[in-house]
Protein backbone atom coordinates (compact mmCIF):
# COMPACT_ATOMS: atom_id res chain seq x y z
CA UNK A 1 0.00 0.00 0.00
CA UNK A 2 2.78 2.26 0.69
CA UNK A 3 3.75 2.21 -3.21
CA UNK A 4 0.59 3.22 -4.07
CA UNK A 5 0.56 6.25 -1.79
CA UNK A 6 -0.53 9.82 -2.72
CA UNK A 7 -0.92 11.72 0.10
CA UNK A 8 0.71 13.10 2.90
CA UNK A 9 4.15 12.14 0.85
CA UNK A 10 6.84 15.04 -0.56
CA UNK A 11 6.49 15.85 -4.00
CA UNK A 12 9.20 14.21 -5.28
CA UNK A 13 8.08 11.12 -4.15
CA UNK A 14 4.62 11.26 -5.46
CA UNK A 15 3.80 8.89 -8.34
CA UNK A 16 3.95 11.26 -10.86
CA UNK A 17 3.53 11.29 -15.36
CA UNK A 18 4.20 13.34 -17.97
CA UNK A 19 1.40 15.96 -18.65
CA UNK A 20 1.82 18.58 -22.04
CA UNK A 21 2.46 21.79 -21.34
CA UNK A 22 4.37 21.28 -18.01
CA UNK A 23 8.56 21.05 -17.78
CA UNK A 24 8.13 18.41 -14.87
CA UNK A 25 5.75 15.74 -14.15
CA UNK A 26 2.78 15.97 -12.40
CA UNK A 27 1.22 13.35 -9.60
CA UNK A 28 -0.75 11.26 -11.04
CA UNK A 29 -3.49 11.20 -8.56
CA UNK A 30 -3.75 15.18 -9.14
CA UNK A 31 -4.19 14.58 -12.78
CA UNK A 32 -7.29 11.91 -12.12
CA UNK A 33 -9.03 13.97 -10.08
CA UNK A 34 -8.76 16.72 -12.68
CA UNK A 35 -9.52 14.19 -15.25
CA UNK A 36 -12.72 13.35 -13.28
CA UNK A 37 -13.72 16.66 -12.29
CA UNK A 38 -14.06 17.74 -16.04
CA UNK A 39 -15.69 14.99 -16.99
CA UNK A 40 -18.33 15.58 -14.29
CA UNK A 41 -18.61 19.43 -15.49
CA UNK A 42 -17.55 19.97 -12.09
CA UNK A 43 -16.07 23.43 -12.85
CA UNK A 44 -19.06 24.80 -13.36
CA UNK A 45 -20.79 23.34 -9.98
CA UNK A 46 -21.99 25.90 -8.23
CA UNK A 47 -19.44 26.53 -5.29
CA UNK A 48 -16.78 24.53 -6.91
CA UNK A 49 -13.88 24.23 -4.14
CA UNK A 50 -15.51 26.12 -1.51
CA UNK A 51 -18.19 23.67 -0.89
CA UNK A 52 -17.61 20.59 1.84
CA UNK A 53 -18.38 17.19 0.42
CA UNK A 54 -19.96 14.43 2.29
CA UNK A 55 -17.24 13.33 5.12
CA UNK A 56 -17.25 9.68 5.00
CA UNK A 57 -17.76 9.15 0.97
CA UNK A 58 -14.31 11.42 0.93
CA UNK A 59 -12.70 9.78 2.93
CA UNK A 60 -13.17 6.65 1.36
CA UNK A 61 -12.29 7.83 -1.77
CA UNK A 62 -9.32 8.99 -0.75
CA UNK A 63 -8.38 5.46 1.26
CA UNK A 64 -8.66 4.18 -2.20
CA UNK A 65 -6.66 6.51 -4.00
CA UNK A 66 -4.09 5.72 -1.71
CA UNK A 67 -4.44 1.81 -1.69
CA UNK A 68 -4.32 1.70 -5.90
CA UNK A 69 -8.20 1.24 -6.30
CA UNK A 70 -7.88 4.83 -7.93
CA UNK A 71 -9.95 4.27 -11.16
CA UNK A 72 -12.99 2.79 -9.90
CA UNK A 73 -13.69 5.17 -6.34
CA UNK A 74 -13.56 7.74 -8.75
CA UNK A 75 -15.88 6.80 -11.64
CA UNK A 76 -18.34 5.79 -8.43
CA UNK A 77 -18.31 9.12 -6.64
CA UNK A 78 -20.91 11.29 -8.98
CA UNK A 79 -20.23 14.80 -6.10
CA UNK A 80 -17.80 17.06 -7.45
CA UNK A 81 -17.13 18.70 -4.44
CA UNK A 82 -15.46 15.58 -3.06
CA UNK A 83 -13.33 15.38 -6.34
CA UNK A 84 -12.05 19.20 -5.46
CA UNK A 85 -11.89 18.62 -1.22
CA UNK A 86 -9.54 15.87 -2.25
CA UNK A 87 -7.20 18.20 -4.94
CA UNK A 88 -7.28 20.94 -1.94
CA UNK A 89 -6.67 17.85 0.37
CA UNK A 90 -3.61 17.01 -1.57
CA UNK A 91 -1.74 20.44 -1.75
CA UNK A 92 -2.88 20.49 2.05
CA UNK A 93 -1.20 17.11 3.38
CA UNK A 94 1.88 17.75 1.05
CA UNK A 95 5.20 17.99 2.93
CA UNK A 96 5.99 20.30 2.83
CA UNK A 97 3.53 22.24 1.81
CA UNK A 98 3.59 23.41 -1.74
CA UNK A 99 5.08 27.50 -0.86
CA UNK A 100 7.33 26.19 2.18
CA UNK A 101 9.98 26.11 -0.40
CA UNK A 102 10.27 29.60 0.25
CA UNK A 103 11.08 32.04 3.14
CA UNK A 104 8.27 33.36 4.50
CA UNK A 105 9.46 37.04 3.90
CA UNK A 106 9.99 36.06 0.37
CA UNK A 107 6.42 35.17 0.88
CA UNK A 108 5.48 38.42 2.45
CA UNK A 109 7.77 40.39 -0.24
CA UNK A 110 5.73 38.31 -2.98
CA UNK A 111 2.73 39.17 -2.02
CA UNK A 112 3.40 42.68 -3.01
CA UNK A 113 3.86 42.41 -6.55
CA UNK A 114 1.69 43.72 -8.58
CA UNK A 115 3.33 43.72 -12.20
CA UNK A 116 2.88 40.60 -14.29
CA UNK A 117 6.55 41.36 -15.49
CA UNK A 118 7.58 41.13 -11.17
CA UNK A 119 5.42 37.91 -11.26
CA UNK A 120 7.08 36.34 -13.53
CA UNK A 121 10.28 36.96 -12.03
CA UNK A 122 9.21 35.85 -8.64
CA UNK A 123 7.55 32.24 -9.82
CA UNK A 124 11.08 31.83 -11.94
CA UNK A 125 12.81 31.05 -8.53
CA UNK A 126 10.53 28.63 -7.28
CA UNK A 127 12.15 25.38 -7.58
CA UNK A 128 11.15 24.00 -10.69
CA UNK A 129 9.31 20.67 -9.27
CA UNK A 130 7.35 23.08 -6.97
CA UNK A 131 6.90 25.38 -10.09
CA UNK A 132 5.41 22.90 -12.20
CA UNK A 133 3.04 21.82 -9.84
CA UNK A 134 1.95 25.55 -8.66
CA UNK A 135 1.25 26.08 -12.33
CA UNK A 136 -1.19 22.96 -12.90
CA UNK A 137 -2.96 24.20 -9.93
CA UNK A 138 -3.08 27.51 -11.51
CA UNK A 139 -4.11 26.31 -14.62
CA UNK A 140 -7.04 24.66 -13.04
CA UNK A 141 -8.24 27.25 -11.27
CA UNK A 142 -8.32 29.51 -14.59
CA UNK A 143 -10.56 27.34 -16.09
CA UNK A 144 -12.82 26.76 -13.23
CA UNK A 145 -13.00 30.84 -13.11
CA UNK A 146 -14.36 30.85 -16.61
CA UNK A 147 -17.21 29.24 -15.49
CA UNK A 148 -18.19 32.18 -13.19
CA UNK A 149 -21.34 32.71 -14.61
CA UNK A 150 -22.54 28.83 -13.30
CA UNK A 151 -20.19 28.07 -10.15
CA UNK A 152 -19.71 31.92 -8.59
CA UNK A 153 -16.34 31.11 -8.13
CA UNK A 154 -14.31 34.30 -9.45
CA UNK A 155 -10.56 34.21 -9.66
CA UNK A 156 -10.23 36.04 -6.09
CA UNK A 157 -12.38 33.87 -4.49
CA UNK A 158 -10.77 30.55 -5.66
CA UNK A 159 -7.50 32.24 -4.60
CA UNK A 160 -9.13 32.09 -0.82
CA UNK A 161 -10.30 29.07 -0.90
CA UNK A 162 -7.33 27.31 -2.34
CA UNK A 163 -4.54 29.12 -0.41
CA UNK A 164 -4.84 27.98 3.29
CA UNK A 165 -3.43 24.64 1.92
CA UNK A 166 -0.48 26.16 0.36
CA UNK A 167 1.87 27.27 3.10
CA UNK A 168 2.13 25.93 6.82
CA UNK A 169 3.16 29.28 9.46
CA UNK A 170 4.36 25.78 11.52
CA UNK A 171 3.60 25.55 14.69
CA UNK A 172 6.14 27.95 16.55
CA UNK A 173 3.80 30.89 14.74
CA UNK A 174 2.04 32.81 17.31
CA UNK A 175 -2.06 33.28 16.35
CA UNK A 176 -1.39 37.03 15.09
CA UNK A 177 1.50 35.46 12.86
CA UNK A 178 0.03 33.12 11.43
CA UNK A 179 -3.18 35.21 10.83
CA UNK A 180 -0.92 37.56 9.00
CA UNK A 181 0.49 34.71 7.07
CA UNK A 182 -2.18 33.74 5.54
CA UNK A 183 -3.70 36.75 4.27
CA UNK A 184 -0.19 37.09 2.62
CA UNK A 185 -0.15 33.77 1.23
CA UNK A 186 -3.58 34.72 -0.07
CA UNK A 187 -3.06 37.73 -1.43
CA UNK A 188 -0.06 35.89 -3.34
CA UNK A 189 -2.13 33.32 -4.63
CA UNK A 190 -4.78 35.85 -5.59
CA UNK A 191 -2.24 37.81 -7.72
CA UNK A 192 -0.49 34.78 -9.05
CA UNK A 193 -3.82 33.44 -10.54
CA UNK A 194 -4.59 36.95 -11.96
CA UNK A 195 -0.95 36.76 -13.37
CA UNK A 196 -1.48 32.43 -14.69
CA UNK A 197 -5.13 33.89 -16.58
CA UNK A 198 -3.34 36.96 -18.09
CA UNK A 199 -0.22 34.91 -19.39
CA UNK A 200 -0.53 31.50 -20.03
CA UNK A 201 -0.59 30.35 -23.45
CA UNK A 202 -4.07 29.00 -24.07
CA UNK A 203 -6.98 27.06 -21.70
CA UNK A 204 -6.23 23.91 -20.95
CA UNK A 205 -10.00 22.89 -19.72
CA UNK A 206 -10.09 19.91 -21.77
CA UNK A 207 -6.38 18.62 -21.24
CA UNK A 208 -4.97 16.65 -17.96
Amino acid sequence: EEAHKQFGVPLASCPRMDVPGYSERIPVVLVLLRKRLVEMDGLRSDGIFRLAPDGSESSSVKTDLNTGKAMASLHDTLDPNVVANLIKQFFRELKPNLLNCMERDVIFRWSELKTNEELEIAVDSVPQLQRTALMWLLDLLADTAEFVDDNRMTPKNLAIVLAPNLYDAGDDASPMEALVCAQKVATLTSNLLKYRIATRPSPTTTAA
